[in-house]
């Protein structure tokens, strides 16, 4: 539980723990539908991006999607599923940038970060580099240059110390609705 708040202080109020800025940045850009592009503090060999949720503003089903990721820069920008307008309001979406690899904080808490590159939309398990000694939070993001809009789904009672468990969700294919 003090972690989970800690998580969630640090991406509401970009409150960085200290010896965070060694492996990545935190930070908010303001966005609507168009790309936007982001520049980065520093530069990364092999950057892992998270972008933070979208509210509901304007009543759509979005999320935030990012692209053309670079040692210091990405895009983002919110997305409506397909069967929507493609329009939307102007959102505050925070992000992480964490140097690809497992790290370990000031506060001694582990921290792991990876990109995927073949996930589709049958579940896919997959093995932490070493085991977590408590279950860990795992967070994922969709990295794409497709047009077509897709998110990423964790099958939370999958993921435990040593794996985790995801999925491409995608409108069109009426993978919405399902687990």
């Amino acid at each position: 539980e003090p972690y989970i708040a800690q998580l969630r202080n640090w991406i509401n109020e970009q409150k960085e723990p200290a010896g965070f800025d060694r492996i990545g940045e935190a930070g908010f850009v303001m966005v609507d539908h168009s790309w936007k592009k982001v520049n980065l503090r520093k530069s990364y060999a092999q950057p892992v991006i998270i972008a933070g949720g979208v509210s509901n503003r304007g009543g759509q089903a979005a999320f935030a999607r990012v692209s053309n990721v670079t040692p210091n820069s990405f895009e983002v920008k919110v997305e409506e599923w397909a069967c929507m307008d493609k329009r939307h309001l102007v959102e505050q979406i925070n992000y992480l940038v964490v140097e690809a690899g497992r790290h370990e904080l000031t506060n001694g808490k582990i921290l792991e970060a990876g990109i995927l590159v073949e996930v589709n939309h049958e579940w896919k398990t997959e093995n932490f580099s070493e085991a977590f000694p408590s279950t860990p939070v795992v967070m994922a993001q969709i990295i794409s240059n497709e047009q077509e809009g897709v998110n990423i789904r964790l099958n939370h009672s999958q993921v435990n110390t040593n794996r985790l468990s995801l999925k491409i969700q995608n409108a069109e294919r009426g993978d919405l609705s399902k687990e």
